[in-house]
Order: structure tokens, then C-alpha cells, then sequence
């Protein structure tokens, strides 16, 4: 029997995580026949043999190798090789949610469909939750934006996520490689995609009763290095559609790479790259410390830390080194003293002592990784003075 739905994974060396998976479709109930087309991309590990493994417990499963060429090949390789009339895009971290496979099935089959269908992913509920991935998901909305839609609401294409995301195989048209292989690692292929298939048309439709579980911990380092890749995929978008590029900060990293060059010590080679590589470690440090994560103030430097590092991406793939580091200092001051302005404003000088303690860990970053002022009024100094104002207005009210 023809499956009504395909199921379509890219894999590489996750093979703990991508056992885990695969027992969750082996155990999917569905009243519509489906099947799950694995493409281990050129694994190092164990991840092709336990994929053989599973498919011979499973007909329902079949699973494919190629050398490592990311995402998006494997991605084109899944589809050539399979038959279902709908395609489910998801990932190797991704569990199935009950009737996942029949929702989305339902949801084409529904009068008026939208052509595709994003389903809701929430994190793994058997796995702890860290502040960073509420964030990313929550307040930051960096990874997925789900906290700001509405069911049945209608999406444009930086919403094409690849983690629940399904469409009519018909919609995909005739080539048998829709994705951009150019795209190699995991970011970006998807909007890259979803935007040669609508432009700026508002066709998928959101269903959030269409469940799925991501079994992706991150952690303050984890979740920047991933957007640092984010920033650089900008740039294979960012050539092919340049006018999109301003949605992924592009606009943003040209005014800075405009305000680095009228910096004399930018110019000068004042300074070192390795400076600002300090500053970021002692950032990040600084920022996995605390255990409670709720104030305004963290959420608003998580969002100005993460943007920093998309842009360091974007920068990255746009700057010679020579150049990089004057627009890395200006991108990291402007980030950092943007969300905590913002912070401030919110939160109206409400500070608890544990907010007191993340303002002057944030400002040691600075002071002890590079102990200068390279800019008027950079964050160092905006945080010291803000933190004592701040305990002088709770010591009098005391």
C-alpha cells in the first residue's frame, strides 16, 4: 500500500539520540500509512548500522547513505526515494506527538487547506529544560517562535521550519531536489526554500494541536555557536535573495562595518582580535552561572548575546580578518547595551539582588578580560553605573 505521508530525515553522527527516534515512529499508532525515510549524511559512528537495524525490524522504515554533503542533500535524497503523497520534514532529534501523522494528513485533506502545514515543536518532556532553551523558544524566539503565533494563523516563509513541517509532494513540483545543496550545514536550507516556494506569500498554515517533541539540549555556549552558523549560512541567502537579507541582520552588520571604519582605534589595529574572543568567553561564562533565570534583565542579555553572535557570523563571511575585529567590538557594544537598555526601561529599576549580581558579572567580562575602554560610554561603564545606582536606591529604601 502507497503511504499517504513521508516522513524525512537527514542524519549524521547523533546515533543515541537518533535510536531514540526511531523507536518513537516505530511506536507511532496512525490510522494513514506513512513511512520514514532516514539519509545518514556520511556518519562517522555507529549511525548507519543502527538505521540497517531498524529498518529490518520495521518495513516502514528504510534508510539511505551518502557521503557527508549536509542537510539539504540528504534531505533531496529522502524525497527521490520516497512515494507518500504528503511529505513530513522533520529531524533526527524530533519525536513524534500522538496522531501527528493523521493531523497532518488531515489538515491537507481540510477544505480550504493552506499548502503547508507547521505543526507545533515543543521540547522533549522526558528531558530537563535549561534557561537558555526556554529562552530560545520563549521571550528570545531565536530557535522557533511559537510563543508569539496563534493556531490557524497563516505564516510566511521564515517559518518553514524543517523540524514539523509538511506539504503536498505535488507542491514540491517535479524536481527531485528542491533544497539547495549549496546550503551544507543545518541552517537556512529550509527558509531558502520555503521562500522559492511562496516569496512573500502567507501559505502555511500553523496547527498547534500537531505535536512534536525536540530532544536537543542547548546550553549559553551551544546556543552560539549555533547562531554564529546561522550567520554565516546569511550569506549563501543573502546572495541568492538579497532582498530578504535585511530580515537576517543583514542592514544591521553593514552599519557596523560603516561605524568600525570611522573608529580610529578600529583603524589604528588597536585591537586584537584575541581581545574580543576573551570578552565572548568571559560573556558566556558569566552568563551560564546563575541558576535562576526569570528577570527581564537575563532574558534581554540572552536576546543581545545571541543576536552578537548571528552577526559575528554574518560578519565573518563579509569582513577580511584584518577588518573583523573593529566590527566585532562595535557589533558586540551595540548588541549587549541595546538589550540591556531595554532591561532597564522594563523593568524599571525593580532590581533583586540576583539581577544586582548578573549586572556586575556582565561588567567583569569586560573590565577583566580587556581592561580598557575602547568606546565612550561602552557597556562596562553603563553597567557599573546603572548596578550602583541601582543598590543605592534599594539601600534607601530600606
Amino acid at each position: 500500500m502507497r503511504p499517504a505521508l513521508s516522513v524525512i530525515i537527514p542524519t549524521r553522527n547523533r546515533v543515541a539520540t537518533l535510536g531514540r527516534t526511531l523507536e518513537a515512529w516505530r511506536g507511532h499508532e496512525s490510522g494513514a500509512p506513512f513511512e520514514v525515510v532516514v539519509v545518514d549524511d556520511g556518519s562517522e559512528d555507529r549511525t548507519f548500522e543502527a538505521l540497517t537495524a531498524a529498518a529490518a525490524k520495521d518495513p516502514r522504515i528504510r534508510c539511505l547513505h551518502q557521503d557527508g554533503s549536509g542537510p539539504a542533500a540528504a534531505r533531496n535524497r529522502a524525497l527521490a526515494s520516497s512515494t507518500g503523497e504528503i511529505v513530513l520534514f522533520t529531524g533526527d532529534d524530533i519525536r513524534p506527538g500522538a496522531g501527528l501523522v493523521e493531523g497532518h494528513v488531515a489538515a491537507h485533506a481540510a477544505k480550504e487547506a493552506a499548502r503547508f502545514i507547521l505543526g507545533r515543536t515543543e521540547w522533549d518532556d522526558e528531558r530537563p529544560v535549561t534557561p537558555v532553551m526556554r529562552h530560545i523558544t520563549g521571550f528570545g524566539g531565536q530557535q522557533f517562535r511559537y510563543a508569539y503565533l496563534r493556531d490557524g494563523q497563516r505564516l510566511g516563509f521564515k517559518y518553514f521550519y524543517g523540524s514539523n513541517l509538511s506539504v503536498a509532494r505535488q507542491t514540491l513540483g517535479a524536481t527531485s531536489g528542491p533544497f539547495d545543496a549549496s546550503f551544507r550545514g543545518a541552517a537556512l536550507e529550509d527558509a531558502d526554500l520555503g521562500y522559492r516556494l511562496m516569496n512573500h506569500r502567507q501559505e502555511i498554515g500553523y496547527k498547534a494541536d500537531l505535536l512534536a517533541f525536540h530532544d536537543h539540549p542547548y546550553d549559553v555556549a551551544g546556543f552560539a555557536a549555533r547562531q554564529r552558523r546561522v550567520g554565516l549560512a546569511t550569506a549563501g541567502l543573502a546572495a541568492k535573495h538579497p532582498e530578504v537579507a535585511a530580515e537576517f541582520g543583514w542592514g544591521l552588520v553593514t552599519s557596523a562595518i560603516e561605524a568600525a571604519g570611522h573608529t580610529p582605534r578600529a583603524k589604528a589595529g588597536g585591537l586584537a582580535l584575541d581581545d574580543i574572543e576573551v570578552v565572548e568567553r568571559h560573556l558566556l561564562e558569566a552568563l551560564s552561572r546563575p541558576s535562576e533565570h526569570g528577570s527581564g534583565l537575563l532574558e534581554r542579555l540572552f536576546l543581545g548575546l545571541f543576536w552578537y553572535f548571528q552577526a559575528r557570523g554574518i560578519a565573518e563571511a563579509r569582513v577580511a580578518e584584518p577588518d573583523l575585529r573593529g566590527v566585532l567590538w562595535v557589533l558586540l557594544r551595540d548588541a549587549l547595551s541595546c538589550s540591556l537598555r531595554a532591561a532597564c526601561r522594563r523593568e524599571g529599576g525593580a532590581f533583586d539582588a540576583r539581577s544586582l549580581e548578573l549586572l556586575a558579572l556582565a561588567a567583569s567580562a569586560i573590565d577583566s578580560a580587556v581592561g580598557r575602554r575602547p568606546f565612550p560610554g561602552c557597556l562596562a561603564e553603563e553597567l557599573g553605573t546603572r548596578a550602583r545606582a541601582w543598590r543605592y536606591a534599594m539601600t534607601s529604601r530600606r
